[in-house]
């Protein structure tokens, strides 16, 4: 540990040792993810499965309004607005969790969390989640890296596909033809059945 000098007392306790804090993991086990959706409860269940499912970060679903999903030849699609803008198409586990939410939404509602109008809400949310679900190593983007692990392992999938779904830095959806989400889409939703499958 440093030594401090009697000039240093007023910051001295804005210095943490890193020593003590704890590693956070930036993924979680299959066995985590099962107990995070068992724990989420309907009023949580959209954060988690959008995390989960469609990779997006907490600070991303923050914005979201229910104008941001549109529906087209009976398959959900959402426009993002984060660090990489993107339309993706969702898979049908997200779809069907959006529209368990939508009927009780004005336009111009907030599709995530609608009741707690505050930045950071989302990452709050998931936190809690984690932490209900006994993951306490975790932080708010773990759900999210569980996705990015799923997805690295999907080779027969497009590389530029797979990075512009969840909005990787460097990944320019905008270049990508028409329809390129969907078959994203459609491995997670085969992904998500294979593991309740067991």
């Amino acid at each position: 540990m440093p030594k401090f000098t009697e000039a240093d007392t007023d910051t001295r306790r804005r210095i943490r040792d890193p020593r003590r804090r704890r590693p956070r993991v930036a993924t979680i086990t299959p066995e985590q993810v099962a107990a995070m959706l068992a724990e989420a409860g309907p009023d949580r269940d959209l954060v988690v499965k959008l995390s989960f499912h469609a990779g997006l970060r907490p600070g991303e679903m923050d914005e979201l309004t229910e104008a941001d999903v549109t529906i087209r030849d009976g398959r959900h699609y959402l426009t993002v607005r984060g660090r990489v803008p993107r339309t993706i198409a969702l898979p049908r586990i997200v779809g069907d969790a959006v529209e368990a939410v939508r009927p009780g939404l004005q336009p111009g509602d907030l599709l995530v969390l609608p009741h707690l109008d505050a930045e950071g809400a989302t990452a709050r949310t998931m936190r809690r989640v984690l932490v209900t679900a006994g993951v306490t190593d975790a932080t708010a983007h773990a759900p999210r890296g569980h996705l990015l692990d799923l997805l690295r392992t999907q080779h027969d999938l497009p590389l530029a596909y797979r990075l512009a779904y969840v909005g990787l830095q460097g990944s320019d959806p905008g270049t990508l033809p028409d329809g390129w989400s969907e078959p994203i889409a459609d491995r997670i939703d085969e992904l998500a059945a294979n593991a309740a499958a067991g």
